[in-house]
Order: structure tokens, then C-alpha cells, then sequence
């Protein structure tokens, strides 16, 4: 169980810790967050240039239906997992829901501590092709656990903006080690957290990214979703939850989206839902 007394007790410490004495938003240890100006904060999120993932949330969200995926939140696996810092793969075909899970678990999660659930998309689909690499990935939650929108930034990530400014009249880009060393400096000083990755099959670097996330502090709550097992041993030993043994509850979910979305009435109307339910198949 997360010994929530423990969290309550941990204390965010700043350069004038007055200032922030009624503070919330960060759970640390040992460490600073420090408050720049908004043109740092700007120039910081312009140097980092971080695949934006909070579009594929709000794009997830927008398409959920009322009601649907809330069965997810009910599984054993889910709940076990809720327990305590370990790792839950959910597996399904292409198709299947997935993403729409992952956000209706991270509206979950974020009812109880929002500024400790962290999130990365891969996505294939995305021009820039940011989001399915190792270093969109590192760049993305660097930004989501290093800063906030109120100023905060972790003095290691302001570090690192400040080395490559040097380099450079603009600041020169991060270099992919520099990136992962640093994220995993700024995890250290959280003394838990839930990282959420969606659509690790998307991922064109996989086998960097599930490198890097053995080595990650163990005080996190992990949880992928992908079509396939990925490669390594991150997710050999972890609990999972396979869409295709829960079918039917991704038909219902498919069911009410289309009772949703279909407008017209009548014998068609039924005959077409039913056809589609069928067709889907679990997809």
C-alpha cells in the first residue's frame, strides 16, 4: 500500500522556503525546486521542443463515450496494482480500445495526486515522428516531471538548459544521454509517482526505451499498453491484463459507442449496430 502519512510528511524545499510554505504539487526528497521567471520557464520549453502528448489525451478523452472503460478500473490486475510500485502491461489488438483505456485510467489516477501521474503517447501517426522515438519520450516526461506551469522547474533540468545555452548563443540541443541521465536525476527525488505509456508497438526505438526503464527508480507505478510483448525483461515478470480474454466488456464498450455516435432510428438503426458489434469482434 502507498503510505500516504509518508507522503504527507515529505517536503518540497525551495531556495525561500516561505514562500512555498503552503505549497502542494511536488513530493520530494532531498532536493530543490527552484522558481524562475516565465521567460526562463518559455525559453526552457522552447530549448526542450517536447512532443506535446497532452493533444493525444484531450483527442482520447474527447472520443470516450460516457460510461465506457470504466470496467478496467474494476480488474484485479488493476487494483493490485494500485497497491504498490510495480508494473501492469495491458495487451489488445489494434483496435481494441487501448488508448481510451490508458486515458480513462489516467483521469483515475489523477483524482487523487495529478502531480504525481506522468504520461508518454507513441504514436506512429504523428508528422513530426517525435513521439515515437527514445528521445520524444525522454524530452516528454522531462518536461511533464521537471516543470510545472506555475514557474517550478528542477534544478537538474535547469542545469542542463544552462550547460547547452553555453555551447551556443541559442542553446544547443540536449544530447539523448544527457536526457535520460537527467530525467532519471529528477525521478530520484520523487519518492513515488505513476508513469503512464501508451502504445509502446509504436514505438520505433522500443528496445531503448524498455533499457532504460530497467534501470528506472523503483518507487513508480508503471503501466504500457501495446498489441505485442515487448522485448526484454521489463515486463517478463509483471502483473497483465489481456484484452482478448475480456471481450466481452470491449463489446459493451463498442456497443454504447455506437448507440452513441449512430443517429438515425428504426429496424436499420438496430440491424446496423448489431452488424458493426459483430465486425468488431472485439476490436
Amino acid at each position: 500500500m502507498i503510505n500516504l502519512q509518508h507522503i504527507q510528511d515529505s517536503e518540497m524545499t525551495v531556495n525561500n522556503g516561505s514562500m512555498f510554505a503552503n505549497a502542494s504539487g511536488f513530493t520530494v526528497i532531498n532536493s530543490k525546486f527552484i522558481v524562475i521567471s516565465n521567460d526562463e520557464k518559455e525559453n526552457i520549453r522552447k530549448w526542450l521542443d517536447a512532443p506535446d502528448c497532452a493533444i493525444n489525451f484531450r483527442v482520447a478523452d474527447d472520443k470516450r463515450t460516457e460510461g465506457t472503460g470504466q470496467w478496467i478500473l474494476m480488474q484485479p490486475e488493476y487494483i493490485q496494482w494500485k497497491r504498490g510500485p510495480s508494473v501492469l502491461w495491458i495487451q489488445g489488438k489494434a483496435g481494441s480500445g487501448k488508448t481510451i483505456l490508458s486515458t480513462t485510467i489516467i483521469r483515475d489516477l489523477e483524482k487523487g495526486a495529478p502531480e504525481n501521474v506522468w504520461y508518454h503517447y507513441f504514436d506512429s501517426r504523428d508528422n513530426t515522428d517525435n513521439k515515437s522515438t527514445f528521445r520524444g519520450y525522454l524530452l516528454s516526461l522531462l518536461l511533464r516531471v521537471g516543470a510545472d506551469n506555475t514557474g517550478k522547474v528542477h534544478p537538474a533540468l535547469k542545469g542542463l538548459f544552462d550547460k547547452c545555452s553555453r555551447q551556443g548563443l541559442g542553446g544547443s540541443s540536449p544530447t539523448e544521454k544527457d536526457l535520460a541521465i537527467v530525467l532519471k536525476e529528477v525521478l530520484m527525488t520523487f519518492s513515488w509517482g505513476y508513469i503512464v505509456l501508451d502504445a509502446m508497438d509504436e514505438c520505433s526505438e522500443s528496445k531503448k526505451v524498455l533499457a532504460w526503464l530497467q534501470n528506472m527508480p523503483k518507487q513508480f507505478y508503471l503501466l504500457i499498453t501495446s498489441r505485442y510483448s515487448p522485448e526484454g525483461d521489463t515486463l517478463r515478470e509483471c502483473l497483465k491484463i489481456s484484452l482478448d480474454s475480456r471481450n466481452g466488456m470491449v463489446d459493451e464498450d463498442i456497443g454504447k459507442y455506437l448507440e452513441e455516435s449512430i443517429n438515425f432510428t428504426g429496424d436499420l438503426r438496430a440491424e446496423v449496430i448489431k452488424t458493426l458489434k459483430d465486425k468488431a469482434q472485439g476490436q
